[in-house]
């Protein structure tokens, strides 16, 4: 099963990120957080990590990742090490870039007023916080919430096949190492 979550950034957080992905050569995404994912995602299971930018209000990617924990690679991305207690990564990540490139505005619009607004929106929170269908139907935007859950994952799934034609299989054999 693929799992839809986001993880949220401010500013200075989300530079950081960027900052150690350009300096250690990651073309994919690292994540830092003081707690595990869900423990209702099955381990190994591809997760969908949404990147929010809480001071922006803009979702700056996408990472694809698997719901293994790369704590014992002790990754410096943060100041604050608490955030760096368990460290997510892999060598998938749309770009917001990426996302504008494949003509999916309305995809990232959809996402964004998901998780930035209304008094349900993901904005608080430490870690990984897992979307869900019930939070969607809770939206008061008709047209939100009308938005099927696993439509969006599959918009998902198709912009990273369409990104890298040449070596993923997100339906069950997406390897992704470091």
């Amino acid at each position: 099963m693929i799992s839809l979550v986001t993880t949220r950034f401010d500013n200075k957080t989300w530079g950081e990120n960027h900052e150690f992905r350009i300096n250690h050569n990651i073309n994919g995404c690292i994540y830092g957080s003081p707690f595990q994912l869900s423990s209702h995602i099955n381990n190994n299971d591809i997760v969908f990590v949404i990147e929010m930018n809480n001071a922006t209000n803009l979702i700056e990617g996408i990472g694809l990742i698997r719901n293994i924990s790369h704590s014992d690679d002790y990754c410096p991305i943060h100041n604050d090490y608490n955030y760096n207690r368990y460290i997510y990564k892999s060598k998938y990540r749309l770009d917001r870039n990426d996302i504008i490139k494949q003509d999916k505005m309305t995809l990232l619009n959809i996402i964004e007023y998901i998780v930035f607004y209304e008094k349900n929106h993901l904005k608080r929170g430490t870690g990984f916080t897992i979307l869900n269908q019930e939070l969607i139907k809770k939206k008061h935007n008709a047209n939100i919430k009308r938005i099927n859950l696993e439509n969006l994952i599959q918009m998902i799934k198709k912009m990273f096949k369409n990104l890298f034609t040449d070596n993923i299989n997100i339906n069950i054999n997406v390897n992704t190492p470091s």
